[in-house]
């Protein structure tokens, strides 16, 4: 049972997510797989853009890509949990880099999980939960 059947039969909303991810063909991936999943996906491809809608109007869940046009991941990592209504939002960081470094930096910035994009075809990982706790 998908999320939005289970939803519907508690009587909640579906789950919202914001893919803020600068490559197109990856953001429509991500968008068809978690609109399947039953979510209700939004996703924006500018860090800027992104920074100012998840102030406004904050999703349930964020997948954000660390290296974006204007603002970077860590960066909207910093400023979601530098503000009242976006500190315990969870944040999934996207990232080509898989090292340690990376992931560390990624940590500290305020991400709750750090997924490696896949450098080469293979299926996806599974869609996160965005009940995951702060």
């Amino acid at each position: 049972m998908n999320v939005t059947r289970r939803n519907f039969v508690r009587g909640l909303a579906p789950p919202s997510i914001l893919v803020v991810e600068g490559d197109i063909d990856l953001a429509l991936t991500l968008t068809r797989d978690l609109k399947a999943e039953g979510y209700v996906v939004e996703s924006i491809d500018r860090g800027d853009e992104a920074a100012r809608r998840l102030i406004e109007s904050p999703p349930d869940l964020v997948i954000v890509d660390w290296m974006l046009r204007a603002v970077s991941g860590p960066e909207i990592c910093i400023r979601l949990r530098a503000s009242e209504t976006t500190r315990i939002l969870p944040i999934i960081l996207l990232s080509e880099r898989s090292d340690e470094v990376a992931r560390l930096r990624g940590f500290s910035a305020g991400a709750d999980d750090f997924v490696a994009k896949p450098t080469r075809p293979g299926p996806a990982p599974d869609p996160p939960h965005p009940a995951c706790p702060r």
